[in-house]
Parts: structure tokens; C-alpha cells; sequence
């Protein structure tokens, strides 16, 4: 259509051009007559005046023509670019319209500043700081009813794995498992992201307890938080390590191992925890000790109460930036567990 207003408007100009100039040769034809009445030289004069108007007429014709023509050449090609153009949006409009057909509208629900949990596409995505946080999120169980009593002394999430109902436990329950498609309970995918808000929601009101969550998510989520500058995270971040590992069953501990949580906390933290774990007598499967100022690492694997203390007590001796972190006190108190250990085993 812009094209064709401008082929129209320079079709005007052009016969305007035309009426002038025919105006124009019949003044000086007009001129010339009564020049030959009058003298040769006003004659020639008026002569020239006609020669140089019949050649301007004619260049300008030219140069009018070849622009009309080009004008209707670019609004021939506008009108095949036009109807291509056409036909591609009907095409992406009608992709565009399946594609809100099939995609569902998405459920939203804002926990904090920072937790923002939204249902796309039947599946519930974690947000931390406006970025999806990709975790394992299926932690819902086949529980049978009748055997809902051996639940009742459980302290945390992570100890429903160290109890079988029906030969099924959490870890087959998790997404990805291979019974997890049969074992999994059927609910909706709303259903399952409203419990998941509500699970969420309890973790923060309760100052990020990672005992409500599996430490899969709960462990790594803190850790987000604490990055993306959650004040309350970062209080509680390495006392909930230190609590777990100490008070936690061995998968905890096993997680935090693996995923060198205990690389947070100062070495003064760390023998907090060596001592707590020593005091209550507890079988430890593995203990990672990230020594941060002096870039050292402590490695004890599998050991009884009895071993781990003569252990630690090994490590204490062979390591002298470690001695020096240790007090006279503190290295008779183990000294004093171990033989009190041995009189009991002796007995």
C-alpha cells in the first residue's frame, strides 16, 4: 500500500511536469513567430530557448519514467513479500494458539524474599532469588496404614530410610529410583504442589529446621539461601551442621561428608563436633575434617568408639599444626575416654 501512494503521487508530479513543459515550448513556439517578424537574431535566440526545453522534457520524461517503473517494480515485490509474510504469521499464530492449548497456567506461590515455588507444566519447580533451583523435590511415600505406629519415635525425615513398610522405603521412593513409578502415591499434580508449598512453608516458619526436609534438598536449599544473602540462612547454616552431624543417623552424616558441609565451620566447630560425637559413644562411618587455614585433611573411615578415639588421638600427635590447635585438657579428656572404654570392653 506504501508503494502504490507513492506510484500514484509521482504519476501527478509527472503530468504536472508534462503541462509545464508543453507550456513552456508553446510560449517559446508563441515567441518565435513573432521573432521572425521582428529580427533573424531574436529568432535564433528564441530557437535555442525551444531546443534546450525539448531536450529537458525529454531527460526528464526519462528519469521520470524509470522511477515510476522501479516504484511499480518494488510495490510488485512488496505484494509477494506481503502475502509470504501472510502466510507465516497464519502459520506461527496457529502454533501459537496449540501451544497455549496444550501448555496449563501456572500456579505460583511466594514463600519469602527469596523461596518462590511455581507449577509448570505438572511439574512443581523450587525458585531461590528469581533462579530455578534444581533438586530432588520427590519425597512422598506409599505408607501403609496399618504400619503407621513405626513412625512414631521418628525425630527427622532422613530416619523414615531406616524403616521398611513393606519393603519399601524412602530412597525407593525418590524420583529417578526404579520402583519409583510404582511405589510413588498417585496424586495431582496441584495436589503434590500445594504439599510441597505447604512442606516449605513449615521449613522457614520453623528457622529452616532441616530436620522437616530430606537432607537432599534441605542441606543444599540452606545453602542457596546463605548465597543469595538470607540473613536468617546464614545464622543457622553451620548449626544445623553441626546439630545433624552429631545428632543425626549415618545417612546425614554421609551426606554431609560427601557434599564437604563440614568445610563451613571453623576448626573450633569442628572439635565441638569430635567431641560430642566422642561423649555419647556413637559408631561413626566417616568424618571428613576440612582444616581451611591450613589446608591439611583428616580422613577417618569405619572405625568403633574405642578405634576412632586412638585415631583421633594418632592424628593428634603426627600433626603438629593440629597439636597446636589442641588443648592440654582436651587431649586428656580423650585420653581418659579411651581407657575408660577399655576397662568397660575388658570387663
Amino acid at each position: 500500500m506504501i508503494f502504490k501512494s507513492k506510484v500514484r503521487k509521482l504519476l501527478v508530479c509527472r503530468f504536472i511536469t508534462m503541462i509545464c513543459a508543453i507550456s513552456y515550448l508553446v510560449f517559446i513556439i508563441f515567441a518565435m513567430n513573432v521573432s521572425i517578424s521582428s529580427s533573424m537574431s531574436s529568432y535564433l535566440y528564441f530557437s535555442g530557448f525551444y531546443f534546450f526545453g525539448l531536450i529537458t522534457l525529454f531527460l526528464f520524461s526519462c528519469l521520470l519514467f524509470g522511477i515510476c517503473y522501479f516504484a511499480f517494480l518494488l510495490a510488485k515485490i512488496d505484494r509477494k513479500i506481503g502475502r509470504e509474510v501472510r502466510k507465516a504469521n497464519e502459520v506461527i499464530n496457529g502454533y501459537v494458539s496449540l501451544l497455549k492449548q496444550e501448555q496449563k497456567p501456572i500456579k505460583i506461590f511466594k514463600i519469602n524474599e527469596y523461596i518462590t515455588l511455581k507449577l509448570e507444566n505438572d511439574s512443581t519447580n523450587i525458585y531461590v532469588d528469581e533462579k530455578e533451583f534444581k533438586q530432588c523435590k520427590y519425597l512422598l511415600l506409599n505408607i501403609d496404614t496399618f504400619g503407621i505406629e513405626s513412625y512414631d519415635e521418628i525425630n527427622s525425615i532422613d530416619e523414615i530410610e531406616d524403616i521398611n513398610i513393606d519393603d519399601i522405603n524412602l530412597d525407593q521412593c525418590l524420583e529417578g529410583s526404579s520402583v519409583y513409578e510404582k511405589n510413588i502415591i498417585k496424586i495431582t499434580p496441584e495436589t503434590e504442589f500445594f504439599g510441597h508449598c505447604s512442606n516449605l512453608q513449615a521449613w522457614v516458619e520453623n528457622e529452616y529446621d532441616t530436620r522437616i526436609l530430606h537432607s537432599n534438598i534441605s542441606f543444599p536449599l540452606l545453602k542457596r539461601l546463605t548465597e543469595v544473602g538470607d540473613i536468617k540462612a546464614k545464622r543457622v547454616f553451620k548449626e544445623e551442621i553441626a546439630m545433624r552431624y552429631t545428632e543425626g543417623n549415618l545417612s546425614v552424616r554421609e551426606f554431609l561428608n560427601n557434599g564437604n558441609y563440614l568445610g563451613y565451620l571453623d576448626m573450633e566447630e569442628i572439635l565441638i563436633i569430635i567431641r560430642t560425637v566422642l561423649e555419647k559413644e556413637k559408631e561413626i562411618i566417616g568424618l571428613n575434617v576440612i582444616l581451611k587455614e591450613k589446608k591439611k585433611s583428616i580422613e577417618i573411615i569405619g572405625h568403633e568408639d574405642i578405634e576412632l578415639s586412638k585415631h583421633f588421638l594418632n592424628i593428634y600427635s603426627e600433626t603438629v599444626d593440629f597439636v597446636d590447635s589442641i588443648t592440654e585438657e582436651e587431649k586428656q579428656e580423650i585420653n581418659d575416654f579411651i581407657k575408660k572404654q577399655e576397662e568397660i570392653k575388658n570387663e
